[in-house]
């Protein structure tokens, strides 16, 4: 398998979260090996995942209800987590799983990381909405 960079290793949570938000019964194992099965350039070998992706899904996994939570508090009056969009939500939660739990990942890592990943896969304003929340986080 391809060494991936820790980005890539964030794009791949990012699709295992979002498989399994769409199909509760999804397996972490199926569905990552599903995402790598989506992308023809790599092989998909569960015994070669890289821990930090496992680390990652696992954790915002475990850590959901804490993470929604911290979403929630710096939204503006009147939203709420399930209005956010699938992207956003998810985007957010491995951010805060990062900021809140990995300690050898830098806050402004994860921000910029985030960012990146709202540009890529998110609505026109969804990186400077995931900015403003993270600043939130990161400020507290």
């Amino acid at each position: 398998m391809t060494k991936l960079s820790r980005h890539e290793i964030r794009i791949k949570a990012m699709q295992v979260l979002f498989m399994q938000d769409f199909d509760e019964g999804l397996s972490k194992e199926q569905a990552i090996s599903d995402v790598f099965d989506l992308d023809e350039n790599l092989v998909s070998e569960n015994s070669l995942t890289p821990a930090y992706l496992d680390q990652l899904v696992s954790g915002v996994v475990a850590h959901q209800a804490e993470i929604e939570a911290e979403i929630g508090k710096h939204l503006k009056s009147g939203w709420t987590v399930g209005r956010l969009s699938k992207v956003d939500r998810i985007v957010l939660s491995l951010a805060i799983f990062e900021i809140k739990y990995i300690n050898e990942i830098p806050a402004k890592v994860a921000v910029n990381e985030a960012i990146e990943l709202a540009k890529d896969f998110g609505e026109e304003q969804s990186s400077n909405f995931i900015n403003g929340v993270l600043k939130q986080v990161i400020n507290e």
